[in-house]
């Protein structure tokens, strides 16, 4: 009878302890990290609203991944998926030019959503990154989260330092102004780049700067439309490559 009750008290013990450990697991982590870049808002936003420019600044390239990329090329369905030690992928949610880009993602089998908030600063613009996953009443899952929890910040951090360093070695032009975008025409993908006055050049660096982002090729001469009081640019495009 002792040895029962000794027994049930050492079972109840460790489903105790479990339960306690269980109970510190994190079910939920939030983890933000902000830096300054020396770069336009608008091509740090146009960096972020293209998944395929993360093989450049995204902390979690391991090495020898495979990318996948599907949906439209930028803003809100675009998504990469990749292979590797850690595979995973994730999808623009939600893009509004040139302050907000929403993600969400699966990785190391956890979901996740991510928030990349750009706002003016001196000398450049602020970007902060915000990340959130959540584990639920998975167990396994808790412990992933506690894992993840001590290193995510630290890759944020990395991320944003390579993110800066992509962005400041780019040609500096006013995507913002010129109002540059990527449209599909019965004719095929064109960039749009607009010139509020007669002046073409500020509208055609933006044009290539633009391209050269999102590794875009001219697929046929550009040309130049009146509308209304401006003139807008308009240059034909394929994938680089393809």
């Amino acid at each position: 009878m002792r040895l029962a009750l000794r027994g049930g008290f050492a079972v109840a013990a460790v489903v105790g302890a479990a339960a306690a450990a269980w109970a510190l697991l994190p079910g939920r982590v939030h983890v933000a990290r902000a830096t300054v870049i020396a770069a336009p808002q608008a091509t740090v936003f146009e960096l972020l609203n293209d998944p395929s420019t993360m093989r450049r600044w995204s902390p979690w390239r391991a090495p020898g991944a495979r990318f996948l990329f599907s949906g439209p090329r930028v803003g809100p369905g675009a998504r990469v998926d990749w292979t590797g030690r850690d595979p995973g992928g994730e999808a623009i949610a939600r893009s509004h030019p040139y302050d907000a880009v929403d993600y969400r993602m699966e990785f190391r089998g956890l979901p996740a959503a991510e928030q990349f908030r750009l706002t003016p600063a001196r000398g450049g613009v602020r970007v902060e990154w915000r990340l959130q996953r959540s584990a639920g009443w998975d167990p396994v899952r808790r412990a992933q989260l506690f894992l993840f929890r001590s290193q995510a910040g630290v890759d944020l951090e990395h991320g944003l330092d390579r993110l800066g360093e992509v962005a400041e070695a780019l040609p500096r032009a006013d995507l913002a102004t010129a109002r540059v975008r990527l449209v599909q025409r019965p004719e095929g993908w064109a960039v749009e780049a607009v010139s509020p006055g007669d002046l073409l050049d500020p509208a055609l660096a933006a044009a290539r700067l633009y391209m050269g982002l999102h590794r875009l090729a001219p697929a046929g001469p550009a040309r130049v439309e009146a509308r209304g009081d401006a003139l807008t640019i308009v240059t034909p495009v394929r994938a680089a490559g393809a």
